[in-house]
């Protein structure tokens, strides 16, 4: 985002940003990784990091879903016994007569059937069911593009679902809607994509940077009335990301929407101020600032608010009473974000 447009919803630097806005900023992210390149380690590397940082979803290549998954598991069940070997080091004992190689393991988030951290079949026996506090796992459709016809996106999108994935990011011809006004193949695209995906979450990638206002309102209005759960600005990969006058346009539409519908700003959000400039237009159009209704998709962006709030989650370290506050999830952080000062 351009540092003009943010200067009017930023504290000045002199001030420290409020620490409840900082929160519900990163408690709406969807922490992205989303590289040519990419490999099982770098879905592996993102996921880990969504649990320490209690972020709602991840989105990932759908061909690296399950791998993502099942490293957030993991993290999840190292995070809890590290957990309770402090708990057991504040009650003045070591716990349970551990030998020093055992303690030590522990400390690392280590049990005995789980090795060297990626574990074995019965490693996740104990939990491997309960996902209430795992992020969620996106994965993206008619990546970036956006060219493919409707039915080879409903062959991504069930594939996408067969990968593991519990949302779906799909991207809009929004080439045909710009060079062609072609709105059927917009609607096809959502349509076939919404078909496919019945009762999973789907956001829709209108690329706001590449089209004018008026556009960016059709479309969406479009994606809206064929069953979009939350409008997305971006891909990441247009030279304009996401802005705010898109954004306005956005909430706009869906202020104007029968149902409840969300919204994702995505592409160039790297910044606390830029994220607590979007924080603060949702809550001026009277839209929650919930994981269900709004989300952030960004990949730099989780470093830079950790920084403004003195933490950091990029290694595992032992659980603290004075880090605890700073992994809350997201539903605390919204429930704490009232009266904000940004």
């Amino acid at each position: 985002m351009d540092p003009a447009t943010t200067a009017s919803f930023s504290s000045p630097r002199s001030a420290p940003l409020s620490a409840a806005a900082l929160l519900l900023a990163r408690g709406a992210l969807d922490l992205t990784s989303l590289n040519d390149g990419d490999t099982t380690r770098d879905a592996e590397e993102i996921a880990r990091r969504a649990v320490r940082a209690r972020v709602p979803a991840v989105c990932v290549w759908p061909r690296l879903a399950g791998a993502a998954r099942r490293a957030a598991q993991l993290e999840r069940r190292a995070l809890r016994r590290r957990r309770q070997l402090s708990d057991q080091r504040r009650r003045g004992g070591r716990g349970r007569g551990l030998d020093k190689e055992k303690d030590a393991k522990r400390a690392r988030g280590l049990g005995e059937d789980v090795g060297d951290g990626h574990g074995g079949p019965d490693a996740l026996a104990d939990d491997s069911d309960d996902s209430d506090d795992l992020p969620l796992i996106a994965g993206v459709v008619n990546f970036p593009a956006g060219d493919a016809p409707p039915a080879a996106v409903e062959r991504e999108t069930v594939a996408a679902m067969e990968a593991g994935c519990d949302e779906m990011d799909v991207v809009v011809p929004w080439r045909a809607l710009l060079e062609r006004g072609d709105e059927a193949a917009v609607r096809d695209v959502v349509r076939a994509a919404r078909r496919a995906s019945a009762g999973r979450v789907l956001k829709v990638i209108l690329e706001t940077g590449a089209l004018p206002e008026a556009l960016t309102e059709r479309a969406a209005r479009i994606a809206v009335a064929e069953g979009a759960d939350f409008l997305k600005t971006s891909t990441g990969r247009h030279e304009r990301g996401a802005d705010p006058a898109a954004v306005r346009v956005l909430l706009r539409v869906i202020a104007d929407s029968p149902r409840p519908v969300g919204l994702k700003v995505s592409g160039g959000v790297r910044t606390a101020a830029d994220a607590l400039a979007y924080v603060r237009l949702c809550e001026e159009a009277g839209l929650p600032a919930s994981p269900d209704r709004f989300r952030i998709g960004a990949s730099s962006l989780l470093d830079a608010l950790e920084r403004e709030l003195g933490v950091d989650t990029r290694a595992p370290p032992p659980v603290t009473v004075a880090t605890a506050a700073a992994e809350q999830p997201p539903s605390a952080t919204a429930a704490a974000a009232k009266g904000l000062s940004y």
